[in-house]
């Protein structure tokens, strides 16, 4: 943190931080796997089965705006700060 930072910072940082680690797990679990690890919402506990089949049925479809390289800059990038730590 710097003097510039404001309260925004830290949920930022936060939120990212959630992400990056979301990817390690998953890219990890396709590593020892060997397929494809479907989506699901984390930023919640699905209740029940009917939640869970709810979400499968869903008709959106999330898709990244940030380019491919420009993420994994990003990702490396937070990859070397975690090992300074």
């Amino acid at each position: 943190m710097t003097l510039g930072a404001n309260r925004a910072h830290p949920v930022r940082a936060t939120l990212e931080a959630i992400a990056y680690q979301t990817k390690e797990l998953t890219d990890a679990m396709q590593t020892d796997s060997g397929a494809g690890v479907p989506c699901a919402p984390c930023y919640r506990h699905l209740e029940n089965t009917s939640e869970v089949e709810q979400f499968w049925r869903a008709e959106n479809v999330f898709e990244p705006q940030m380019e491919g390289a420009r993420r994994e800059e990003l990702f490396a990038g937070w990859k070397r700060a975690v090992a300074r730590a």
